[in-house]
């Protein structure tokens, strides 16, 4: 689910046709892949893009999800239980320098309840 630009690739040279070519435009990765690995349409997919009416929020929701997954974020005070979509998975852990939350998208009226309860430390993503 990492975002799969031409700042993440390395270019070599190969002789023409021997590999299809991957179109980078807003694409993330479909599957892991190995450093030095060739960048295939298979182990590519298209970026996902939060729905009309919904907000990215940066969510601490574990390393489990992934760009385009779809989450159940729960919390218990107050009761709620609202769907999201992974825009972006997280990255490195809390103790990492490179750590970066989840981009999750909510709908936009509950963002500030699901805010407030990540912030609390109250917030659990199922994931589906």
């Amino acid at each position: 689910g990492e975002v799969v630009g031409s700042a993440e690739v390395v270019w070599r040279r190969v002789p023409a046709g021997i590999l299809p070519e991957a179109d980078l435009t807003g694409a993330v990765a479909a599957v892991d892949v190995a450093a030095g690995a060739p960048l295939l349409p298979g182990v590519l997919r298209a970026a996902p893009a939060a729905p009309e009416g919904w907000w990215g929020l940066p969510l601490s929701i574990g390393s489990h999800a992934a760009a385009g997954d779809t989450v159940m974020l729960l919390a218990t005070d107050p009761p709620l239980a609202v769907p999201g979509l992974v825009l972006s998975g997280a990255r490195g852990d809390a103790y990492s320098l490179d750590h970066r939350p989840a981009l999750v998208a909510v709908p936009g009226e509950q963002a500030a309840l699901v805010a407030a309860a990540d912030a609390r430390g109250t917030l659990v993503a199922a994931v589906g």
